[in-house]
Formats: C-alpha cells, sequence, structure tokens
C-alpha cells in the first residue's frame, strides 16, 4: 500500500544528509507529493534534484519516473550514455533484469513499466545503440538503486 502522506511526515523529521543523501530525499519527497497532487511541493522538490543532479543521477532518474517525466528521464539517461564516465551506469541501469513477482509493489511495478517507456524510446535506444546495447538480463534483482 503506497503511504505518500507517512512519507512526506517522516521526510519532516530528516535534517541535512550528504549532498547523495539530499538527493533521495528529495527524490521521495517529490515523488510522494507527486502522489498526493501536491504540485508545489512536488516543483520544490524537483527544482532541488534539477539543480544538484551531479550528485545522484539515479535518484533524479527515479524521480523523473515517479512524476511521469519521461522526457526528463530520457533525456537524463542520454547524458549519461554520452558521458564516458557515466555511459557504464547508464548501460547498467537500462538492462532488463528479471523481478522477484512477490517484491512488485503496484508503485514499483509502474516505475518499472516507466523505465520500460523510457528504454524503447528511439532517442535511449539510439544513444545506447552508439555505446552499447541492451539485453534481458536472465538474473533477478530487487536493488532500486540506480534506475
Amino acid at each position: 500500500e503506497a503511504r505518500p502522506a507517512d512519507a512526506l511526515e517522516v521526510l519532516r523529521t530528516v535534517g541535512r544528509a550528504s549532498p547523495y543523501g539530499d538527493m533521495w530525499v528529495a527524490a521521495t519527497r517529490a515523488c510522494a507529493a507527486g502522489q498526493l497532487g501536491d504540485g508545489a511541493t512536488q516543483a520544490q522538490a524537483m527544482a532541488f534534484l534539477r539543480e544538484h543532479v551531479d550528485d545522484n543521477f539515479s535518484a533524479m532518474a527515479r524521480a523523473f519516473l515517479c512524476v511521469n517525466d519521461l522526457d526528463g528521464a530520457a533525456a537524463l539517461y542520454v547524458r549519461r550514455l554520452n558521458d564516458p564516465q557515466e555511459r557504464g551506469d547508464a548501460l547498467i541501469a537500462l538492462q532488463s533484469y528479471r523481478r522477484p513477482p512477490n517484491r512488485s509493489l503496484p508503485h514499483e511495478a509502474l516505475l518499472l513499466e516507466r523505465l520500460a517507456q523510457v528504454r524503447a524510446r528511439a532517442d535511449v535506444r539510439a544513444a545506447v545503440e552508439a555505446v552499447g546495447r541492451i539485453e534481458e538480463v536472465p538474473l533477478y534483482s530487487v536493488y532500486w538503486g540506480d534506475v
């Protein structure tokens, strides 16, 4: 069961973390606010994420997927694929992994569906094909660190 109001309440008690951690807090805030229809909080969190994107690409990608900004997610992946320092992580994130059925919470399934939509876009496919490939990886993944 999604509990975005509870997530926002918990986030009110969280202080500053590292720049990397602050990005995860902002991504969670954007996601919860989006689920609640709180456009002001979502916009504030997304502005923070965009301003600090280099601190945590994974949090930015998850936030884009969570608020259904597929154009933003695609642009981020294309940027990462074009950067030799980020290319490997971006390729790993775009692979298609098996997921244990009992771990597919409704919101997680929605994010994976949106990631599949981003993966299928012509601009993302072209950027991938220029530097690597995407495959069906016959391994289970329960890790959501980099999407």
